[in-house]
This record gives structure tokens, C-alpha cells and sequence, in this order.
């Protein structure tokens, strides 16, 4: 699995002038113009079409949340299996500094950092991750993941997961085709 760290930012590291990190920062002038909600959203939306272009990538329609910290009581949970929909309303939420986890599949893994940094670990092939960061208008460079700690139980849980959810489907019809004479 290789791993990406995404930004908005135009070089590598964050720049040297002053910029926004956050959507506390709305509001804020940074070289003399007003960081306005409009701004911060056009880029939000770009981290979350990023995002949605990554998981159809791997042909997913759901995605499974670990590592959760709900900071606001938002209805997520650890080990949940989130929608298209869900996956978007998550991705929101941890862009604005609402709560932090981790969405994975067996192929995908995608959470951020501070400064709005995006993290994405996946086998899907350099050249591909960055078109998809380009057409969202962000940058992309190859970089270890600091919140990767060489936890395997990290990387096997959402195999683990996604079987285990295949086999109770796969014993619930069974158990509903017997039941149904």
C-alpha cells in the first residue's frame, strides 16, 4: 500500500506566507483579503469530491469508520458502515474539526491531519491518485502517514470487518430462505 499526504497547498510543505488551516479561520484576513464561508466551502468541496473520486475508484459504495472521536455527539459510531451519503456528512464533519476517525475499505484508508492535510493510503497506482488530487484542485505527494504507527490490527480490521458482514448476509438469507416454507 502506498501513501499519499493531500493538500490544498501548493508546494510540499505548508507555505511561508500566512494562510488559512482551519474553518475557525473564517473570518480572518490573510494578505489582505477576508477569509470568507465561500472560500472555505469551494475547498472543502474539493477534499470531498477528492475523497468520493478515491472510494469509486476502488468500486466501493460504502466505506467503514474507525477510530472515532465524536466530539459533538454527531450519531457516528466505531465500526460503522457509512453510505455515499454518510461517507460525504463524515467527511464534513472532520474537515470541520467536529470529529476525527478513519474511513476504510480493504484497499482504501482515508483520514486528515492538521493544517488540513488529507492522508490516503491505497494500492491504487501514483499516477491515478494524482489526477484525481489535480482535478480536485489539490496537491499530492508521496509521504508516510504520521498517524500510522505500524498498527496491523489498523490495516487487517476492515478485511475482517467486510467478511464478517458478508458471511451474517450470506447466513440471513440462508436462515430466510429455510423459514420461508
Amino acid at each position: 500500500m502506498n501513501t499519499y499526504r493531500i493538500s490544498k497547498y501548493k508546494s510540499n510543505d505548508i507555505p511561508s506566507i500566512p494562510t488559512w488551516t482551519s474553518y475557525s479561520d473564517i473570518g480572518n484576513t490573510y494578505m489582505g483579503k477576508t477569509f470568507t464561508l465561500n472560500d472555505y466551502i469551494i475547498t472543502e468541496n474539493n477534499y470531498i469530491s477528492c475523497c468520493a473520486n478515491f472510494i469509486e475508484k476502488i468500486d466501493r459504495s460504502t466505506m467503514i469508520l474507525t477510530n472515532l472521536e465524536n466530539y459533538n455527539n454527531l450519531g457516528f459510531y466505531n465500526y460503522q458502515i457509512l453510505s455515499k451519503d454518510e461517507t460525504k456528512k463524515f467527511i464534513r464533519s472532520c474537515l470541520r474539526e467536529e470529529c476525527w476517525g478513519k474511513l476504510t475499505s480493504r484497499n482504501l484508508s482515508i483520514h486528515f491531519g492538521y493544517d488540513y492535510y488529507m492522508y490516503v493510503c491505497t494500492d491504487i497506482p501514483y499516477e491515478i491518485c494524482k489526477g484525481i488530487a489535480n482535478q480536485n484542485s489539490l496537491n499530492i505527494e508521496s509521504r508516510n502517514d504520521p498517524y500510522w504507527k505500524g498498527r496491523l490490527f489498523d490495516c487487517v480490521l476492515p478485511i475482517v470487518l467486510s467478511f464478517l458482514l458478508k458471511l451474517l448476509t450470506s447466513i440471513r438469507e440462508l436462515f430466510e430462505t429455510t423459514h420461508q416454507s
